[in-house]
């Protein structure tokens, strides 16, 4: 596989000059060549796709958008959200590569991995040269900068795209839902604030430092500053996350959506939470992604709230202030990261600060999670089940409200979920 690599499917993926020495994109080639994918000419294309564009360093490239269309033969009028061929290509390949590097390729000295939440490669040498410490910060940096570079999202062109849809129409007439009723039902502009994971990151790197919404508010990022032992390499990455603004796939998607079923006349603005201030929670309505840890601004709320995000020593969740008959206290999961299984997940809404407008906060423990509410939320059949759980008469007379949902995942990809608990808070005037 010299120049120009032509695979089964006719694809033409130029392979430049510059990486036929690199030992990962070798490793690319052998994998390639392997058992694990010898029946799965798609999958080798998707492989060799993403692994070129991520180590010739363009993972904007690496999108579920572009892979659609470039490999999956998708038109004009791809919606990912809707369309899950890409994600599940990634899984299935995801399960090829573990199998090859239990098998033939266990004594690999580097190994491929497609970190969950993102389609960028990143590779991470298992059997390390001979070196020193110093060597082997710089090798981690690297890692980390490969996984920090698969979880950009295109946030401007994707919503762009969509609000193009609505406007031309082809989004089609859609049932009403919790989201289309809210949007219909704002005296101006509704602002959707996507999560920011530079932050997530940030406290990643710096071993979960303490950070508050007026760190926040202020810019603060002095107690997210990596030691000075992690070497100038954490040092950097670190600086790219505080100077860049990155979300998650998850909050796109669901923006996305809540983009189309504004439809055509609806006003509504996608902004990273890091471009918020506190009054723009004042007046106006608002849609907040994400959780606690990646999106500060819910800490304007979670005071008020009957299941506040709670993070203790036996797990991570959702709290109940005041316990209904058969409810618990907490819903709570061991592991946060997990990104299949049982999780948690809320809808709540709520008066805005000044109480003239209103703030629909769509929350998990993770991406999965949260992605799960913000589908249930925009799903008709969801949206008739939080009528009944709230006995509530319509959607246009929505009171304010708590929805507990229980979801259930698969491999980073959002499945059934359910209400275990609600809490219908009273009038609301539209």
């Amino acid at each position: 596989m010299k120049g120009n690599d032509i695979n089964e499917l006719g694809s033409t993926v130029a392979i430049p000059p510059e990486l036929s020495a690199d030992p990962r994109y070798r490793l690319v080639e052998r994998i390639l060549h392997s058992r694990s994918l010898a029946k799965a000419a798609r999958l080798r294309e998707l492989l060799q796709f993403i692994a070129v564009r991520t180590l010739l360093g363009h993972p904007e490239e690496v999108t579920e958008m572009v892979i659609g269309r470039r490999l999956f033969s998708r038109g004009e009028d791809y919606i990912p959200s809707e369309d899950s061929i890409v994600r599940g290509a990634v899984r299935q390949l995801r399960i090829k590569l573990k199998e090859y590097f239990e098998t033939e390729g266990s004594g690999e000295e580097w190994q491929i991995e497609i970190p969950k939440g993102g389609f960028a490669t990143s590779f991470r040498r298992v059997k390390p040269a001979a070196g020193s410490e110093v060597r082997g910060r710089r090798r981690w940096g690297r890692w980390l900068a490969l996984a920090v570079a698969a979880n950009l999202v295109g946030l401007a062109g994707n919503v762009w795209w969509a609000a193009r849809q609505a406007r031309e129409g082809r989004s089609g007439a859609q049932a009403p839902t919790i989201v289309s009723a809210m949007i219909s039902g704002a005296r101006g502009p509704v602002t959707v604030v996507v999560s920011d994971f530079s932050v997530v990151l940030l406290k990643g790197l710096t071993r979960d430092a303490p950070y508050s919404l007026n760190d926040y508010v202020m810019w603060n990022y002095e107690k997210l500053k990596p030691r000075q032992e992690d070497g100038p390499e954490a040092a950097r990455v670190a600086e790219t996350l505080r100077t860049h603004r990155i979300t998650r796939l998850g909050d796109l998607s669901v923006a996305l959506g809540i983009v189309r079923a504004g439809g055509a006349s609806a006003q509504i603005l996608v902004r990273h939470a890091r471009d918020m201030n506190a009054r723009d929670f004042g007046d106006g309505s608002s849609i907040l992604l994400g959780n606690w840890n990646s999106t500060p601004w819910f800490d304007l709320f979670e005071d008020k709230l009957s299941f506040p995000h709670v993070r203790n020593a036996p797990g991570i969740g959702f709290g109940n202030r005041s316990p209904r008959a058969g409810e618990p206290a907490e819903f709570l999961v061991n592991d946060a990261g997990k990104e299949h299984g049982v999780g948690y997940g809320r809808l709540a809404l709520v008066p805005s600060l000044s109480g003239r407008g209103a703030v629909l906060l769509i929350s998990g423990l993770n991406m999965v999670t949260m992605e799960s509410a913000g589908e249930y939320a925009l799903s008709p059949a969801g949206s008739r089940e939080v009528l009944q759980a709230l006995g509530a008469s319509s959607l246009e007379a929505l009171p304010y409200f708590e929805i507990l949902l229980e979801t259930h995942a698969v491999d980073n990809a959002p499945g059934e979920a359910r209400i275990v608990a609600s809490r219908n808070l009273g009038p609301r005037t539209r």
